[in-house]
């Protein structure tokens, strides 16, 4: 997956007020506003999936669903294959013991 720049913008100036208006020292306040700004900034980067993202995982799903579907008609196909065999035994041995 290719990285790519996302934004996640707060308006730090009003967050920062805020604060203040809560009773916390500007300077407090202000650093408080950039680190929550740089870690919001840290976090878009690393935890959110971009459309392309998505788009690369659902081509995954689709790939994993088209073998998994195809593995189930070939193990459909072999318990036929093996039911008609057991009942074609049967069917001889049923013969053969009425024969006999």
């Amino acid at each position: 997956m290719e990285a790519q720049s996302m934004h996640w913008m707060i308006d730090t100036l009003r967050y920062a007020k805020s604060l203040e208006n809560a009773g916390i020292r500007r300077k407090e306040a202000e650093l408080q506003s950039l680190a929550l700004a740089e870690a919001l900034e840290g976090a878009t980067q690393t935890l959110l999936a971009t459309k392309e993202d998505v788009r690369e995982v659902e081509k995954k799903i689709d790939a994993v669903e088209l073998r998994l579907s195809n593995q189930i008609q070939d193990m459909m196909f072999k318990t036929i294959v093996i039911l008609g065999g057991l009942m074609t035994c049967l069917t001889a041995l049923s013969t053969f013991v009425h024969l006999h």
